[in-house]
Order: C-alpha cells, then structure tokens, then sequence
C-alpha cells in the first residue's frame, strides 16, 4: 500500500475523526495555540505601532528592529524555547506570538502614519487633542 492510500484509508476511518487524541481535537489544539499566539501579538504590537506612529518618535527604527526577528529560524526559536521553558503549549504559543509581532506591528504603524497630514493639520486647527485626534481622526482613517 503505498501512501496516499494509506493517507486515504486513515482520514476515511471515523475513529480517527472522534477519539480522544484523533483529528478533531488535534484541530481544537491547533486552534487555540493559533488564536493564543495571535492575541498576544495584537495585545504586544497594536497599541505599540498606535503609539509610535501618533507620537512620530522612534516608529522606523522600532519596526526595522521587529523584522529583524523574522530572521530568526523558525525551527531554531521552536527548539529553543521548550528546551528553556519546558515542554507544552507555552512555549510554543510564546514562539508563534514572536514572529506574529513583526507584521501586526508594522501594518499599525504604517496604517497611522499614512493618515494625511493636512486632515491631522484641520483636525488640530478644530481644537481636538492628541488623544481625540488618535481616537476620532487617526485611527479611523488607518483602518
């Protein structure tokens, strides 16, 4: 049996799909270390990329820093985090919210700071704050 047949056999057998340890909850594990690593990231990087694109100080070095972790081997960062940390879905969450970093956190700089600067100039010619015209100006458009 070669092993697309054996591929076949496997995915067709219903005990693999609902025991404990079988396709479904694999999938159920799957997507809660996803979705784990992911809210971290937008937790991290969002209000970061927000901050340092309103406030225009330090943003490009900050994001050339963050896609500098994409450099980072995968499979290096994988290894080493549960050799340090222990083994389980910890470290691994904490390694995928690693590289989820770098493109949240540039697409919310770059997402602020391509607001046009004549509407942040009427913006603040109308009396907003800083804070209102990240609230009311800002962020809207960046979105």
């Amino acid at each position: 049996m070669n092993l697309v047949q054996s591929a076949i056999q496997y995915l067709n057998d219903p005990l693999n799909w609902t025991n404990p340890g079988g396709i479904l909850d694999r999938l159920g594990e799957h997507l809660v270390i996803s979705a784990s690593a992911v809210a971290i990231g937008l937790v991290v990087a969002w209000p970061l990329g927000i901050w340092l694109a309103h406030s225009g100080r330090g943003g490009g070095v900050i994001v050339l820093l963050s896609d500098l972790t994409l450099a980072i081997p995968t499979i290096a960062l994988l290894t080493i985090l549960p050799l340090t940390l222990g083994f389980g879905k910890p470290p691994i969450i904490i390694a995928l919210a690693v590289f989820a970093i770098p493109p949240l956190l540039a697409n919310a700089y770059t997402g602020v700071r391509q607001v046009d600067a004549e509407t942040r100039d009427a913006a603040k010619g109308m009396g907003l704050s800083g804070w209102q015209l990240l609230r009311r100006v800002e962020l809207p458009l960046a979105v």
